[in-house]
Order: C-alpha cells, then structure tokens, then sequence
C-alpha cells in the first residue's frame, strides 16, 4: 500500500505526468498537504474532458465514485472531469482562477477545499475542516507586519498598504505569481556583508526582483572592501530581527546603510517584505527615501531574467 505523501512528493508526481497547464489542477486532500497540515495518500485532479479522455486512452482506468462522477484512475491518481457536491460546483476555470502554483504545479486554494469540505460534510471532511480553519484563523492573526517594521512606518511617516500573505507563499516568485504582482514590482531587500574584514561591514540593498544585485563590484566599492557576498540566513535574521522572505529596510538598525537600486525609483509603486512572512507592504518606493541613511545608487543591480 501507498504511504502519505509530503506536499514535495506530490509536487514530484504531478510533473511527471507531463500534463498540460491550464488543462488540470490538484485538488482533494493535497492541497492541506500543501499547507503542511496533514499528508495524504493519494492526489486527485480535476481535469478538462479531453485530457480525461487522453488518459483513459492511455490505459488510465475508469471507476464508479458516484451517480455523476467517473474518474479515471492510475496509482495514486484520480482525475475528474467535474467536481460536484451539492451547492458546491466548482468549474476548472474558477478554481485555476484562484490557484496557488507550486514548482509549475497549480493547487486549489485552500479556501475552495473548504468550501468542498462544507458541502460534502463527510465525517473525515470535519476533521480537516477544523485543520483548515485553525490554520485560516493562525494566517489570519499574524497577517500584520512585524512590530519593529509598524514602528519604523509611523516614525518616518511611511504610506503604506499591508497585504496578507500565505507564509508557503513568500518568497518572491511564487508570491507574485499567486498574488498578481510582477518580478518588477517586487523590491528586495538583502543584507550584504564584508568578507575578511574586521569589523565586518554591512548594508542593506533594495533591488527589483528582474535583476541580480552587483555584490561584487558595486557593492563592494560603496562598503570600501575587497570582498562581499549574501548575508547568511543566520546573520540576517539576527541582524534585522526578520524572517527569511520577509526581510525589508523599514526597522532595521540605523546605523547599516540602505542601497536603493535606481531602477526601483522607477515603478509606481512596489511590493516588499513586512518583516515576516505573513505579510507584505505596498508603497510608492519614493516612501523609502524617508529612511535615514538610505542612498539611491546607480547600477547597484543588472539585469537578469533569474529572480533574487
């Protein structure tokens, strides 16, 4: 018998079906495996009709579920072609509509598994009901910015909006990809530091998520060192108080200068870090020229279609 799988095992097994996007999402239990709520020991899709119909061609077997539901099955792999529990009827447009992708695999949201949940009302769908609804509740509580970062916004008369954001979510290409922003509206903030110098000096460098910061010859000529590179995890977490894919200027000490790439002067407005990964900020990147110590610099990134 099959064994409950990760979210990344099931990650790995949809990519290797070689289905075509927009024809198929994954939905059942496998996206509160996503969540990191529970594993689950099969993945079920809801597909078009014709790629249903490639698959039973391609020896995929079908099985009665229900008066109107026929999937067609192969290993851990059921696939639908309709999704219907009473007042819950959901179209494969809608639910790619609102899809968290993954690695290239599209999921159904967590709120839509809810939704499915409630109308089949079966008693291991109360179960994950409450894991859905403890874990919304959690999401829902933390979704503000961390408090170092609030208190920096109202010192310097920062406007800003704040955006809730699924913590699986943040780093910068799957949270732009699910949240509608582009590579070119996310502004990241990275902590670089000296290698081989003593006291070690270190800065902060707000680029666009389309470039790649120059850490080897731009930045270290503004630090007046040899040697740079990334901050590690560790570093950065004590030196900012900030988690990993939430990390942004706003809050941080002082006395660590804040490089501002000049093409993030350029966008309208910009999605950045809250200082956790439950939340992002929107603002005009004019606003961050309110930090003190903060440089606009020019060529301090180039670009590159790999993101940060």
């Amino acid at each position: 018998m099959l064994g409950d799988m990760t979210a990344q095992e099931i990650i790995q097994r949809v990519k290797e079906l070689g289905l075509p996007e927009s024809q198929y999402i994954v939905f059942g239990s496998a996206p509160i495996a996503l969540a990191g709520l529970r594993e689950t020991n099969d993945i079920d899709l809801l597909v078009t009709p014709g790629l249903r119909e490639q698959l039973a061609n391609a020896g995929w077997k079908e099985v009665q579920k229900g008066e109107n539901d026929h999937p067609v099955t192969r290993g851990v792999f059921e696939a639908h072609d309709a999704w219907n529990f009473d007042s819950y009827q959901p179209t494969l447009s809608e639910l790619l509509s609102r899809a968290v992708v993954q690695d290239g695999v599209a999921f159904a949201a967590l709120e839509d598994v809810r939704l499915w949940k409630e109308a089949a009302g079966r008693p291991k769908d109360m179960v994950d009901l409450e894991l859905i609804r403890n874990y919304q509740a959690r999401l829902s509580s933390t979704s503000t910015v961390q408090s170092q970062v609030e208190t920096a916004l109202g010192e310097y008369g920062i406007q800003h909006e704040v955006l809730a954001c699924d913590p699986s979510l943040a780093d910068t290409a799957v949270f732009c990809e699910h949240y509608g922003f582009t590579l070119e509206q996310a502004a990241n903030t990275i902590l670089v530091a000296s290698r081989k110098v003593k006291p070690t000096q270190y800065a902060l460098c707000v680029v666009l998520g389309t470039t790649r910061l120059d850490v080897n010859k731009k930045v270290c000529e503004l630090l007046g060192v040899k040697r740079a590179s990334f901050a590690d995890a560790e570093t950065t977490r004590a030196l900012t108080g900030m988690e990993i894919g939430g990390v942004v200027a706003i809050g941080t000490d002082t006395g660590i200068p804040v490089y501002i790439d000049s093409w993030v002067l350029e966008q309208e407005k910009v999605v950045m870090g809250g200082g956790n990964r439950t939340s992002k900020l929107v603002l005009s990147p004019q606003e961050l020229l309110k930090l003190p110590h903060a440089q606009i610099i020019e060529n301090l990134a180039k670009e590159t279609t790999e993101t940060q």
